[in-house]
């Protein structure tokens, strides 16, 4: 019998509670709540306490890190989930020219009942506030920096490094509460845990990965994360799934299992059997600090494969670069 696997991630301190509370207590004095979720993970970076701190207060979820994202499914979330009260928008916070001037009127479009009303009773509209809210390192303080144009809130790729809530004049249309990045105290699923960890949503001392990745495999997980993916990818026309050696192989296995395909090792260490028709490429050991050759052979792979790659999410990123430009050498897309 199939069991849903129990979350053994959380990370609430002690700074989030106090946040939490302070947060409660400041609604008080927003007109606005501009809500920063992860793209990739709109339901999971999606705090339950939210909801029923802010009540009806008129809501901008903006979806940030939109270029790390799926686009029909960041398109099809904006879709069902804009109305009068909630406006859906997505972007590359770093790099969006477009970003400021949108939130902002945004912004004005969903206070603009308020600002009239003021004007109705012979009231000068003062600026609207807006309070900034979302889980750990998902983007709140780039948004600000954008927004103001400077770097009023201090960033970092790292979650807890707001820890206190600031006041931030922007212009005479609009002000912005900067707040801490806030969890909830218990995660429904391990599932959830999962995802706010491997996009850095949780304090990486946190999350002991050998408990079902590393040292020891959580099958159970490791087959709903499989199921997710060929789920995904089911009309994506994918005939391979590759990962690199050795923590991605799990999941990377299941994924090719539910997807009925084969699963491709990309080798780190040179094989005394297969050493001829190899593709090489270097690269950099984000968790050794070492440089290595990665090897995929070519008997394997070929112009006509459509591949999926599946690697652990602790991984900064060279390690499945390095991965592409082994099957673009074997022509495979």
């Amino acid at each position: 019998m199939n069991k849903e696997p129990k979350s053994n991630i959380n990370w609430y301190p002690g700074h989030m509670e106090k946040a939490r509370r302070d947060m409660q207590e400041s609604l008080k004095a927003a007109d606005l709540i501009i809500e920063i979720r992860d793209a990739r993970i709109p339901f999971s970076s999606a705090n339950p306490l939210l909801d029923k701190m802010i009540g009806n207060k008129p809501r901008l979820i903006v979806l940030s890190k939109k270029d790390l994202a799926d686009d029909s499914v960041t398109k099809e979330f904006i879709e069902k989930y804009s109305n009068e009260q909630n406006k859906v928008v997505a972007y590359d916070l770093q790099n969006d020219p477009n970003a400021k001037n949108e939130i902002l009127n945004c912004a004005k479009e969903l206070t603009k009942a308020k600002r009239d009303k003021m004007i109705s009773r012979g009231i000068k509209p003062r600026a609207m506030r807006a309070m900034i809210c979302g889980v750990p390192n998902v983007g709140k303080s780039t948004l600000i920096n954008r927004i103001v144009g400077k770097n009023k809130a201090k960033t970092a790729d790292k979650p807890g490094v707001t820890r206190s809530l600031t006041w931030i004049h922007t212009d005479a249309a609009l002000d912005l509460l900067d707040t801490p990045g806030v969890l909830w105290p218990k995660f429904d699923n391990q599932e959830i845990g999962c995802l706010l960890a491997g996009t850095g949503a949780i304090n990486e001392d946190i999350l002991k990965v050998d408990s079902f990745i590393n040292h020891q495999v959580d099958p159970v997980l490791m087959a709903h994360i499989g199921e997710e993916f060929a789920a995904h990818f089911k009309d994506c026309g994918i005939t391979k799934v590759a990962t690199i050696e050795s923590s991605g192989i799990a999941p990377a296995l299941m994924t090719a299992q539910a997807m009925g395909l084969p699963l491709i090792i990309l080798k780190k260490q040179p094989s005394k059997v297969l050493n001829d028709h190899l593709f090489q490429t270097q690269v950099t050991s984000f968790t050794k600090g070492t440089s290595y050759e990665l090897t995929l052979s070519s008997k394997f792979i070929d112009e006509n494969d459509h591949v999926l790659i599946i690697d652990d999410f602790l991984a900064n990123g060279e390690a499945a670069t390095g991965a592409i430009r082994l099957i673009r050498k074997a022509h495979a897309m």
